[in-house]
């Protein structure tokens, strides 16, 4: 398995282009199912702090899911890291809250989480409870159909060229092309 842990001008861009509106409310809520480092809930409480999110994290690894508790710890960030698949709601490895009374105490610190207690886990019954349909279980490698050869390589018609020069980036601009 590979990682790729996103830049950070990246995703400031990622965070300012899908923000909706419902971050103006007071106390809103983020969930990151693949959270890395938190890079992506970080990015969130620099532009949205003011109002006080509720940032959830989720990730499958471990060392991951430490990175990003240490991380919302230092930037004051207020929320929780669950260590689960996202995919699988019985997958609960552990979790921790993270600074649940900064606000009042202005201590940073990190507890303990309980699956009952956890915003996420409570969603995830929610969903259950309300009707939503189960996730299919992914299939065994025992249970998995064998895969199907290659069909064989068509040949590729070559694209035109483009009419028009690339310009090249000024330092520190982002390009997408």
């Amino acid at each position: 398995f590979g990682q790729f842990f996103t830049p950070a001008p990246l995703v400031d861009m990622m965070t300012m282009m899908s923000t909706t509106g419902a971050e103006k409310k007071p106390g809103f809520r983020a969930i990151d199912p693949a959270c890395g480092s938190g890079r992506m809930l970080l990015s969130m409480q620099i532009h949205h702090g003011q109002q006080r999110p509720y940032l959830c994290a989720q990730d499958l690894d471990a060392v991951c899911c430490k990175m990003t508790a240490l991380n919302m710890l230092f930037h004051g960030c207020v929320g929780e890291v669950v260590c689960q698949n996202a995919l699988d709601r019985n997958d609960w490895r552990w979790g921790v809250t993270v600074n649940h009374h900064l606000y009042r105490t202005g201590i940073p610190y990190l507890t303990v989480l309980e699956k009952e207690d956890s915003m996420i886990w409570n969603v995830w019954h929610e969903h259950q409870r309300d009707g939503m349909p189960e996730l299919p279980a992914a299939p065994s490698a025992e249970t998995a159909p064998a895969p199907e050869a290659p069909a064989p390589a068509q040949p590729v018609a070559a694209s035109p060229k483009p009419t028009a020069p690339r310009r090249k980036a000024a330092p520190g601009q982002l390009t997408l092309f």
